[in-house]
């Protein structure tokens, strides 16, 4: 996985590199990783990050814990989708943030299209404690 947490911030530009195993049935995934958040001004936090989905019928949950050990920081980020019509998804994001003094939480809609089983664009709005979120997905899915 590669990405790009939020690059509004001020200060260097910093993106999430992450790799490890996967385990994949129909209608269930599980990926336990290992990276860093690295940054433009040479700055490495390692993290350990777990994501899994789980599809019963027409809904669909995507879990992520990711623990970043220098920041000592976690995040829970349970989502729930449903499929309304073909392509079209509607949901719920939420973004859980323990760290230290600044425990946060977030909870929004998502709206996604997917056109293939490998292409899907998202958009999410999250109310926060502090600034809202407006978030944009473009997952991309590819198999060697």
């Amino acid at each position: 996985w590669q990405n790009v947490p939020d690059f509004m911030r001020e200060g260097p530009f910093r993106a999430l590199l992450v790799a490890g195993p996967a385990y994949k049935t129909k209608d269930f995934w599980v990926e336990i990783m290992g990276g860093g958040f690295v940054d433009t001004g040479g700055q490495f936090d390692p993290v350990v990050n777990v994501r899994s989905v789980v599809k019963v019928g027409r809904f669909s949950m995507f879990n992520e814990g990711l623990y970043a050990t220098k920041a000592k920081t976690l995040l829970i980020d349970p989502n729930l989708m449903f499929q309304v019509r073909g392509p079209l998804w509607l949901g719920i994001e939420s973004d859980i943030l323990f760290k230290e003094g600044r425990d946060s939480l977030g909870a929004g809609l998502r709206v996604a299209i997917k056109f293939s089983p490998k292409a899907t664009v998202a958009v999410g709005y999250q109310v926060r404690e502090g600034p809202d979120v407006l978030r944009l997905y473009l997952p991309l899915t590819f198999q060697f």
